[in-house]
Order: C-alpha cells, then structure tokens, then sequence
C-alpha cells in the first residue's frame, strides 16, 4: 500500500491524473482504511472535476480520521463546490467549538451560512476567523 501512495503521488505530480486515481484505487483494494489515501484520492478526484467522487473519497477519511481537520476541511470546501451548504454547515458546525484554533474552519463555515441567508451567523464566524488569524500570526 505504502508503494502505490508513493507511485500515486508521483503520478499526480507529473499530471497523470487518471494513472494517479488508479493507483490509489489499486491501494484501496489491499486495504480501504488508508486514510492518506482517501485524502489524496479525494483530491485527484477534485482535480479530475469528479465532485461527487470526493467527496465520498473525504467522507471516508473523515470516518477513519474523525479528528482530522484537513480531511474535514477538504470535506466541507467540497460540498460547498457542489452547493450542499445545509450539509457543509452540519458538518463544520460539529468541529467549530469554542476550542477551534483554526480560522479557515470559520471561514468555510461564514461562506456557507452567507449562502445559506443566515447573514448574522455568516458574520459571526467571519469575525471569529478573523480574530483567529491576528491571533495565530507570529509576534
């Protein structure tokens, strides 16, 4: 598994997209719980407009990996990709708690409430995302 990653990545690289998803495919097939194989797979996906395709590929990392924000994160660009605001809100809404260092959660989440009409919440967050990247700069 850990050689068909490497060739996957190296295929993404050098543009071969289709040769990169079928490398990951082929990993998945020896052992589907790879979480760094979800993530990348979910974004040779995005690469090859397959929307639908990555965002399954994000969800499965989110269920091995539920911690992980990148694969939330990537998760949640998606359904925004694909206008599945209510979806990406539920989904962002769980990890944003008031212990998230993390201001592009809130960003992601503002941007999916503006789309929503909940303008109040939308600016809430943006706030929030903002105060978090003051904060997170080095002094």
């Amino acid at each position: 598994p850990t050689v068909a990653l490497e060739y996957g990545r190296a295929l993404e690289s050098n543009g071969n997209l289709s040769g990169a998803r079928d490398a990951l495919l082929a990993s998945l097939k020896l052992n589907a719980d790879q979480f760094e194989v979800r993530l990348r797979l979910g974004r040779v996906y995005l690469s090859l407009k397959d929307l639908n395709a990555a965002e399954n590929q994000f969800a499965a990392a989110v269920l091995l990996q539920p911690g992980s924000s990148e694969a939330q994160i990537s998760l949640a660009k998606t359904l925004i990709d694909q206008k599945k605001f209510a979806d990406a809100v539920g989904l962002l809404e769980a990890v944003a708690e008031p212990s998230s260092r993390n201001p592009e959660i809130f960003e992601l989440l503002a941007h999916a409430y503006a789309s929503l009409g909940r303008r109040q919440d939308a600016q809430r967050c943006q706030m929030r995302a903002r105060s978090l990247q003051h904060s997170n700069r080095p002094q």
